[in-house]
């Protein structure tokens, strides 16, 4: 699980680093994935909005630690 914070604190920061003000824009570039993938979608609650209300992760891992082994669910 530490690999996931890392992957996740490294990926978002380089993406901020080189998206400074159109990060919200470019958050489905995969350019600094390291070993999982994010699948993001800006989600709009009302379709006249321009702007997201929120970003949502579409590609999740599910696990289970199943007789001393870590297994993948999906």
């Amino acid at each position: 699980m530490v690999f996931k914070g890392f992957e996740t604190t490294y990926h978002f920061t380089k993406l901020l680093s080189k998206y400074k003000d159109s990060l919200v824009t470019n958050i489905s570039d995969t350019s600094f994935t390291l070993f999982n993938s994010f699948k993001l979608t800006p989600v709009k609650l009302k379709p006249t909005n321009p702007a997201a209300d929120f970003i949502e992760n579409k590609k999740l891992y599910f696990i289970k630690k199943q007789a001393g082994t870590v297994k993948s669910v999906i």
